[in-house]
């Protein structure tokens, strides 16, 4: 008799690591090209392909959404901004309030926020009305999804003119939400920390305001965040 067929073998999960290695491995070899040719456009980087580029994060994501659909780890990033190695300075508020986030100026600019201390009311017109929110102990009300859009959750964040870039959030709001999976490349690091910050891709709105973006946040280490370290 016959042997019976031999079955073929399990296929190995991959994971984020090793994922996120490949994708690296592509970065590092079109990313330059890439943003010379299309600065500020959504580039999506997976499974070790270049997709994009977009113009617009409405069909940036999209397209992404399909094409990383079975994916453990991608880059979804607008080139030549998100992925910069930056070194970045914090509000000194975030000593007192380590788990605040803080919403910086590159975010804000096109929001065409106007910021008034006392009550800490945030206003900006949008189609000839103004809208405004008073959020009374300084700190703004921000909602956070992933960009599947399945989990959310709402933080507090205060302005600030120190940090040049988009949002900071705590580890335990990244894992509240599950930013494991869409990144952008480029390290970021506290100014004179070792550490280094990962920079996840997600949705933040203020729905007072009519405010609704995709950011790029930093994910801060528990030793800036935590009391417990």
């Amino acid at each position: 008799p016959r042997d019976p067929p031999l079955s073929d073998p399990a296929p190995t999960a991959v994971t984020v690591g090793d994922a996120r290695a490949v994708n690296l491995a592509a970065y590092q070899e079109h990313g330059a090209r890439i943003a010379a040719d299309s600065p500020g456009a959504w580039t999506l980087i997976v499974g070790g392909e270049v997709f994009g580029p977009w113009g617009d994060f409405a069909t940036a994501w999209s397209q992404s959404a399909a094409l990383a659909s079975d994916a453990t780890h991608a880059y979804l990033y607008r080139a030549g901004v998100d992925d910069r190695d930056v070194t970045f300075a914090l509000s000194p508020y975030l000593s007192q309030n380590a788990g605040r986030s803080q919403l910086g100026i590159r975010a804000r600019r096109p929001m065409r926020l106007t910021l008034a201390a006392v009550n800490d009311v945030w206003s900006r017109k949008v189609d000839g009305k103004v809208l405004s929110a008073a959020w009374g102990d300084a700190g703004a009300r921000l909602t956070l999804r992933n960009p599947e859009g399945d989990r959310r959750t709402q933080v507090r964040a205060v302005a600030s003119n120190m940090f040049e870039e988009d949002l900071t959030i705590t580890e335990a709001t990244a894992a509240e939400l599950g930013l494991d999976r869409f990144e952008a490349p480029g390290s970021a690091a506290y100014i004179g920390l070792a550490d280094t910050c990962r920079k996840v891709l997600l949705r933040m709105s203020i729905e007072e305001l009519e405010i609704d973006v995709p950011v790029v946040a930093y994910v801060l280490p528990p030793k800036m965040t935590d009391p417990r370290f």
